[in-house]
């Protein structure tokens, strides 16, 4: 049962990327009301609006997979998942340094969780750990 709650969590972490990201793709504009503008980077004012929200959405699909995937891999009890958790991760903490809001911290907490919870089961899982 825990390995399936940890597998869910994963999965709806990869899916909440596409959720904040991928309306920007189809045009859908930012409602006043959200939190952070997810078609704003403070580190990337030289790219056009448009470059900024592709790489944002670009950058989110990756995420979204990687998380997902990890997390079906988890649940499957397959030894590739951390590697695609870590993967995610680092893919979202990217993510986070580009298009940074205070709103997006608990999503550093939560990529640095899943890091050290992949690092922590590709150490017991290796012949020399």
């Amino acid at each position: 049962m825990l390995r399936l709650a940890i597998g869910g969590l994963l999965v709806a972490h990869g899916l909440v990327h596409a959720a904040l990201w991928l309306p920007q793709a189809v045009g859908v504009r930012r409602s006043e009301d959200a939190p952070f503008d997810p078609g704003h980077s403070w580190l990337l004012s030289g790219l056009s609006d448009s470059g900024v929200r592709t790489l944002g959405c670009v950058l989110a699909v990756a995420a979204a997979i990687a998380l997902a995937g990890a997390g079906l891999g988890y649940i499957a009890e397959q030894a590739w998942w951390p590697v695609a958790a870590m993967g995610g991760a680092g893919t979202s903490l990217a993510l986070i340094v580009l298009y940074w809001d205070v709103w997006l911290s608990v999503g550093v907490l939560i990529d640095v969780a899943v890091v050290a919870g992949a690092i922590a089961a590709s150490t017991a899982a290796s012949p020399d750990g």
